[in-house]
């Protein structure tokens, strides 16, 4: 039996606030649309069941797997991804936007990032043979290219020295960062020891030896072999550059006996 269609009312969609008709034949109407309806089921199934999504992914989690990855390789839906990112990431407000929140968001949760990053090194990255395989190919296309050569240059002043640099510091010695700026600066072009020439086994070296005099200043470093190194280990450096025949740097004179000279006075000792 068919009977025409009167109109009631008007009411409202729950999920987005459009105007719905409301007539004879669907009194119960509470969404404007599919998607709302969708939307609207989801929520209160969220409300009143809290569990029931979680075990029905974990029941028919591979049925909803392969469902998805049937999806995700279909070309219709690769293209139109496509289309829809290159307009979506184009527009000038998510260019501001994403740049804004990418500084905001680190400035913010430093503590936490560096926490996550240090964990996914030490549990992943470290014992996953294939993420370190991955790692070492992307680290060498980027070397490859200029940009990659220039930035390796830069980096390599710095790292040439780290190691020396850091077991100063573990002992105590070195507090400040700004010594090791002042170290980079001037040892960067250089590539040879002091005393004999050799490029092999480079170290930093104190001329004057830290365990008497405990001099941490950029005129007391210089550029050394392992041998030359040793060999001078805590000994007087003018007597020692005297059985060499070395000149010792005219900065390192200059400053040393200067500080040598006052040590002496105020102890009382005659200076020959």
């Amino acid at each position: 039996m068919s009977y025409e269609e009167i109109l009631i009312g008007w009411r409202k969609c729950e999920v987005c606030n459009k105007d719905i008709i409301v007539t004879n034949r669907r009194i119960g109407i509470k969404y404007c649309s599919k998607r709302c309806r969708n939307i609207g089921n989801w929520r209160v199934s969220v409300l009143h069941f809290p569990e029931h999504s979680t075990q029905y992914y974990q029941k028919n989690k591979e049925r909803i797997l392969k469902r998805m990855k049937k999806y995700s390789k279909n070309p219709k839906v690769k293209e139109h991804k496509k289309k829809y990112d290159e307009q979506y990431y184009q527009r000038p407000e998510v260019i501001a936007r994403k740049e804004e929140y990418s500084v905001e968001y680190r400035e913010r949760n430093k503590e936490r990032l560096d926490k996550k990053a240090k964990e996914y090194y030490h549990k992943k990255k470290r014992f996953d043979k294939k993420a370190m395989k991955r790692q070492v190919i992307i680290q060498r296309k980027r070397r490859r290219t200029e940009s990659g050569k220039s930035k390796m240059k830069a980096e390599n002043h710095k790292r040439r020295f780290s190691k020396h640099i850091w077991v100063i510091r573990k002992k105590g010695y070195v507090t400040l960062d700004i010594l090791k700026k002042q170290i980079v600066e001037k040892f960067k072009d250089v590539a040879e020891c002091y005393y004999c020439g050799s490029k092999k086994n480079l170290s930093l070296d104190h001329i004057a030896p830290l365990s008497k005099y405990d001099i941490n200043e950029i005129w007391n470093f210089v550029v050394a072999c392992k041998k030359c190194n040793s060999s001078k280990s805590n000994k007087n450096p003018f007597v020692w550059a005297k059985e060499k025949n070395i000149t010792l740097p005219a900065d390192f004179i200059t400053n040393f006996s200067e500080r040598e000279l006052r040590q002496k006075c105020r102890v009382g000792l005659r200076v020959k």
